[in-house]
């Protein structure tokens, strides 16, 4: 039996019993509900399971990879580590290719390779660079056939190639992934991501601003989803609300619009920023157009004021705290400019539109309010 001597420090037979009971490494797997399985190690990842051991128990644990919201590795690289850190800071091309050379790491392991290039395509998507974000997505699926981000990547894809016009890309990419979903048993949340986007795929189909008929057909459509996803799939009922509120504001229901706004806002901890940054942009366009109506009707210029500064309020927000979502910058660069000009004239409101003005004009030139700015300067 072994002894110890009574001089034997207690601190460390203390660490001597904590290594001998924890893992060999202490990874955390975060499941959909939001609880947690703390202190395992994985050791297998595919899109059917995850595999894990947990420490007092000799036999491996597993669980279905469609309940499987995120998993915290306990060994991580510094290349990973610092590519989180700049895309939290909003430097995403920096945060690329951090992710893309720790994924070239093949000391790394497997899923963390495939994690960090999922990574790197998902910020290439916000960059609008959509044909490397295909591309990386395309690696991967060809890299690790059967990674535990199989659905992501499909439709990354066909996000990938909608972004990029490419419609009949993305919608053989919406219709691979609800195939795919049902054989490999991905999960309820993927067909419904794949029926979403496909409804806007639809809309870009029509073309241009839709007519009354073709409008009310969309919002009806959306709403069907949200309903299917209300109260299990908050993010995509989300999305819903968000296009539903643009559709509405299209049609000059700016009430309703607004109501849409609000409820993506109030849910903006279930939602990815993309789709916050696109309500606080609705927002703000109702804001403006609220403005623009109290304006007509001859209300006090103090109320005026109060509206067009809550509306710039909006618009800013998402100029920024959303830097890392730049589909959505050009839009509130454009209208934060608008509602600078339409404050009480100061020579202090006409500088800083004009430096928004610039921006835009500088960053996003060949977005469409990037053009509709220089056509109307």
């Amino acid at each position: 039996m072994l002894r110890l001597s009574p001089l034997f420090p207690l601190v460390v037979v203390s660490a001597l019993l904590a290594a001998l009971s924890a893992p060999a490494r202490a990874d955390t797997i975060v499941k959909t509900d939001g609880s947690r399985i703390d202190g395992v190690q994985i050791t297998a990842e595919t899109y059917e399971k995850v595999s894990y051991r947990k420490s007092g128990v000799s036999s491996a644990q597993s669980i279905d990879a469609s309940s499987v919201r995120e998993i915290v590795y306990s060994r991580t690289s510094r290349d990973y580590r610092a590519a989180i850190e700049a895309r939290d800071e909003g430097k995403l091309v920096e945060s690329v290719n951090l992710f893309l050379t720790a994924a070239d790491d093949e000391g790394y392991g497997e899923f963390q390779q495939a994690m960090c290039m999922v990574e790197a395509a998902e910020a290439m998507l916000n960059l609008a660079s959509y044909t490397d974000a295909q591309d990386t997505f395309q690696q991967l699926l060809a890299d690790f056939p059967k990674t535990r981000h199989l659905a992501r990547a499909l439709l990354g894809q066909g996000r990938a190639a909608l972004a990029a016009r490419d419609l009949p890309a993305a919608a053989a990419a919406f219709e691979r992934l609800k195939t795919e979903a049902a054989e490999k048993k991905l999960g309820e949340r993927w067909p419904l991501e794949a029926e979403y986007y496909g409804l806007i795929t639809q809309e870009i189909k029509a073309g241009g601003k839709l007519d009354d008929r073709k409008r009310d057909e969309m919002i009806r459509a959306y709403e069907s989803l949200r309903g299917k996803t209300a109260g299990t799939q908050t993010a995509i009922s989300n999305q819903c609300a968000l296009r539903i509120g643009r559709l509405k504001l299209e049609g000059d229901d700016v009430a309703a619009a607004r109501r849409m706004f609000q409820e993506v806002i109030d849910g903006r901890l279930e939602s990815g920023r993309d789709v916050v940054a696109g309500a606080y942009n609705g927002r703000g366009r109702c804001g403006f157009r609220e403005a623009q109506q109290a304006r007509a009707d001859g209300e006090s210029p103090g109320d005026i004021e109060a509206l067009y500064q809550e509306a710039l309020f909006d618009f800013l927000r998402v100029v920024v705290h959303y830097t890392d979502v730049q589909a959505e910058q050009p839009e509130a660069l454009y209208w934060a400019g608008q509602c600078f000009r339409n404050l009480p004239s100061t020579s202090q409101w006409e500088v800083r539109a004009k430096q928004l003005e610039a921006r835009l004009k500088t960053d996003f030139p060949e977005s469409s309010w990037g053009k509709r700015s220089t056509e109307e300067r």
